[in-house]
């Protein structure tokens, strides 16, 4: 089975990649742990780039792309570190309020006047009083309008990533089916975004170890400082045709989707764990400081890790998966 970006996907993904450089720099990111208020003002930006709609039907005011584009895009919104629920709001929520019809709430999200929010337990990350907050139990799905009383704050390990305790006050605005394709949605999105993490976290201990001298060598002429950098780089060479793969399966409706996703968020994690722990490796005493920017995507992809499902719960849904039917002659479109 073969996939590749096209040649419209590698200039969107550039056009993307160049803007969100511009605006999500290193230091508007770590002013967004201060102030939530910069948050609202790069999710602005998001907006008016279009990275909220990605997922919604054109006519519906959204992109119109599918899992294979929007896959691209999400990991160069992990590599900026994007703050925001980018894939609570246009992987999941979006998507899911324009299939059921939902136009007022689906406005809501694509206007910026609140974003939306997953809760897959007691738990959320992000919310905001004006959320919308998507429960997901099984298959059923829930939607609440949050409100200052039924959101508890917590601390957390990603400044950038607030959690909160969610318990609902009021009835649901909305409920219906959906929840497993939501998951998957937002279990890939995920797992897209930390890949691009991982990567920005290579890309700064590749450009250190460049420059860093001991014992008048660059660090980098070192084999064994190669050698971690060459194990991150190999994990990451065999999550991203997974993440792909996955990609294709959620866009053309495979009958296994989860077990793709689920094996996808695997590799993704355990990319982007090894990538975490090498970079912390190669910037030694410097990068355990939190001024440093490598904590900017360290504590994201700590955090982001986990959200949709942890190791144990992902190998059991692949394990679950093994004996479903196989198409060994399928192949992908490109």
């Amino acid at each position: 089975m073969y996939a590749t970006p096209t040649t419209e996907q590698r200039e969107l993904r550039a056009q993307v990649a160049a803007t969100l450089a511009t605006a999500c720099t290193p230091g508007r990111l770590r002013a967004a742990w201060a102030d939530r208020a910069a948050v609202r003002a790069l999710w602005a930006e998001a907006i008016e780039l279009g990275l909220i709609g990605l997922m919604v039907a054109p006519e519906a005011g959204g992109l119109g792309l599918d899992a294979r584009d929007a896959v691209l895009l999400a990991e160069e919104a992990g590599f900026v570190g994007l703050p925001g629920p980018l894939v609570d709001t246009a992987w999941v929520i979006a998507p899911l309020l324009a299939a059921a019809g939902q136009t007022q709430a689906l406005e809501t999200v694509l206007s910026g006047a609140g974003w939306g929010v997953v809760s897959l337990g007691p738990l959320v990350a992000d919310a905001e009083p004006d959320s919308l907050i998507l429960r997901i139990e099984g298959d059923s799905t829930q939607l609440y309008a949050a409100t200052p009383a039924d959101l508890r704050p917590l601390a957390g390990v990603d400044p950038g990533r607030p959690p909160a305790r969610f318990s609902p006050s009021a009835a649901p605005l909305w409920e219906g089916p959906g929840g497993v394709a939501a998951f998957d949605r937002g279990a890939l999105g995920a797992s897209a975004q930390l890949m691009g993490l991982g990567r920005r976290m290579m890309a700064l201990a590749l450009d250190y170890a460049k420059v860093r001298e001991q014992f008048g060598r660059p660090i980098g002429s070192y084999q064994a400082v190669q050698h971690h950098l060459a194990n991150a780089a190999v994990a990451a060479a065999f999550a991203e045709p997974l993440v792909l793969r996955a990609a294709h399966s959620l866009a053309t409706g495979h009958p296994n989707t989860s077990v793709h996703v689920s094996m996808a968020h695997l590799r993704a994690a355990a990319a982007v764990d090894k990538a975490g722990r090498v970079a912390l490796q190669v910037f030694g005493a410097i990068g355990y400081t939190t001024e440093h920017d490598l904590h900017l995507y360290l504590k994201r992809a700590w955090s982001l890790s986990r959200a949709w499902g942890d190791e144990e719960f992902h190998r059991s849904r692949v394990a679950a998966g093994l004996d479903a039917p196989r198409d060994t002659k399928e192949t992908w479109d490109v």
